[in-house]
C-alpha cells in the first residue's frame, strides 16, 4: 500500500505522469490525476511518513478493498490525501481518490467512480 501511496504522491507533486500508473488506477482516478498533476508545490521529491490503511467494505464487488490515507511532507507544509484500492488480478488498483481542500479547490470534487 505504501508504494501505491508514494506513486500517487509523486503524481500530485508533478514528478510522475498518471499514465505511468495505468494498471494501478481506475479510469476516473487517472482522469482526475491528470487534472491534479503538480497541484501540490514541492521542491523536493515528496516524503511520505507513514501510510495508514484499513480494510473497507467491498460494497458487493467481492474483491478485497482497503482505505488508506497519507501525508505528503513538502518543505514547510504538509498535505493529505486518501484513497480506496481494490485487489484486481493480483495488484492493488486505486478506485477512488480524495485530496485535502487546498488541492481539491483547484480541481473540483473528489473522484467517485460510477458503479
Amino acid at each position: 500500500m505504501y508504494l501505491l501511496a508514494q506513486r500517487l504522491a509523486e503524481v500530485l507533486v508533478g514528478r510522475r505522469a498518471p499514465e505511468v500508473l495505468r494498471d494501478q488506477l481506475a479510469v476516473p482516478v487517472r482522469e482526475e490525476l491528470r487534472r491534479l498533476r503538480g497541484a501540490i508545490p514541492c521542491g523536493l521529491a515528496p516524503r511520505l511518513g507513514r501510510v495508514f490503511h484499513q480494510r473497507a467494505d467491498a460494497g458487493g464487488s467481492g474483491a478485497p478493498e482497503v482505505e488508506a490515507s497519507a501525508v505528503i511532507g513538502c518543505a514547510r507544509r504538509s498535505r493529505v490525501f486518501a484513497f480506496r484500492a481494490r485487489r484486481v488480478e493480483g495488484r492493488w488498483v486505486c478506485v477512488r481518490l480524495e485530496t485535502d481542500s487546498a488541492v481539491r479547490s483547484r480541481s473540483g470534487v473528489p473522484v467517485v467512480p460510477s458503479p
